[in-house]
């Protein structure tokens, strides 16, 4: 998540492959909880396959938030494409720093 003032929280790095379980789990457990003003939040979101709409909805309601899902594919406006693409090119300049891929990408976050 990123916030009004850029600031990165709710991170969540696993090993393995993303699935709805997993997502819906963080968007419970560790986003609701982070937002300080629910019901001026707004949660913008792609169509992932991971990504079930009706449960994410019900998950909204629940904790106050809003849901926006982009159209089926639009990554020009999704912000969270540009941040990725941020972190993968400074991941590509400094990975030779770290000793393992997961240093480099806690490295990263650390210092956004």
């Amino acid at each position: 998540m990123i916030d009004k003032e850029n600031q990165f929280s709710a991170g969540f790095a696993f090993k393995g492959s993303m699935n709805s379980g997993r997502y819906t789990g963080w968007l419970e457990q560790v986003f609701a909880p982070c937002l300080r003003s629910p019901e001026k939040s707004v949660l913008i979101i792609d169509n992932a396959s991971h990504h079930p709409k009706e449960a994410i909805r019900d998950i909204a309601d629940e904790y106050g938030f809003t849901v926006i899902f982009l159209p089926k594919y639009s990554p020009d406006l999704n912000p969270i494409e540009k941040f990725w693409a941020n972190l993968k090119n400074w991941l590509r300049l400094h990975m030779r720093e770290f000793g393992t891929f997961w240093e480099g990408l806690f490295h990263a976050f650390e210092c956004r």
